[in-house]
């Protein structure tokens, strides 16, 4: 079997789009070259690699095989690429970055930074919540992710980045706002914004409310960002990162709440797969984040 980069480039398009005409569109070919360039895959690796059932375009297993595999052989492609290229500080290449959506904002500012140092390093984001990322990892969508720790998976370098208070916020209007201090007995009866169960965050607040044995209701969301705007329109009371929280708070979207309780923090960690050989340009990005972060 001898695939071409550009017959595997072409298949992994084709993967996300499972459209001939789309894909055709993405990478510059006619739909009779991309037919033809699934056909002769298809030839090499003696196997069907999509399938139709009822009008709709579907991988098999060969050809979800194949995107893995795939991938992994066009990232070594790429780092064979930056390796030559690399001659000097100022970085070439390109990295993805996966980034849980709690944190883009001071990801952003980092990343912006970066940008201004190395501006030949071309930056791909994914944001996304915990449980998404945590596909892209297990499929190495990305370079980098950013996220709370992953527990129990050997097979990642887990990295701590950056901490943030847990911080309890209202809407402007609600009448806990008037309180210098919030008590846990006041959050009886509360409407309580939470995110999905597998999130470290759910885990932090589960654990403060449980502590508090008050009676409250819920409203769940997928997405912090969401949370963050739910209680800026007034429909509950929501427990989030101090980082994502600072242009809110500084425009009175939301009112932070002085609990009495002990503090709790959140942990952003920078992953990425043990097994894979960081590109020079990953290199440069990894100790620059981490520079960044000291100096906070």
């Amino acid at each position: 079997m001898n695939l071409s980069i550009k017959q595997i480039e072409t298949f992994i398009v084709f993967s996300k789009l499972l459209s001939v005409s789309l894909t055709a569109k993405k990478v510059n070919l006619s739909q009779p070259a991309v037919s033809k360039i699934i056909k002769e895959i298809e030839h090499q690796v003696g196997a069907r690699i999509i399938e139709r059932i009822e009008n709709r375009v579907y991988l098999t297993k060969e050809g979800k095989v194949l995107v893995k595999y795939g991938k992994r052989l066009l990232k070594e492609n790429q780092l064979l690429k930056e390796n030559i290229l690399i001659q000097s500080r100022a970085g070439y290449g390109e990295i993805t970055l996966s980034v849980h959506n709690a944190f883009q904002d001071i990801l952003f500012d980092a990343v912006s930074q970066f940008i201004l140092e190395f501006p030949n390093i071309k930056i791909n984001f994914l944001i996304d919540n915990r449980n998404n990322i945590l596909n892209q990892i297990k499929n190495n969508e990305a370079d980098f992710y950013f996220l709370a720790p992953v527990n129990n998976n050997k097979q990642l370098t887990q990295k701590f980045l950056y901490k943030s208070k847990m911080t309890l916020v209202a809407p402007p209007q609600h009448p806990l706002t008037q309180k210098k201090n919030v008590r846990p007995q006041d959050l009886n009866n509360e409407t309580i914004l939470i995110p999905e169960r597998s999130t470290t965050i759910y885990q932090e607040l589960d654990q403060l409310l449980t502590s508090f044995n008050i009676q409250f209701k819920t409203i769940t969301m997928n997405n912090n960002l969401s949370i963050q705007s739910g209680v800026a329109f007034g429909l509950g009371l929501a427990l989030l990162p101090e980082v994502i929280l600072h242009q809110s708070i500084n425009n009175k979207l939301v009112i932070p709440l002085n609990l009495i309780d002990k503090d709790r923090w959140i942990s952003t960690f920078l992953i990425y797969h043990s097994n894979r050989e960081l590109s020079p340009s990953m290199k440069l990005m990894k100790d620059f984040l981490f520079n960044f972060f000291k100096k906070l």
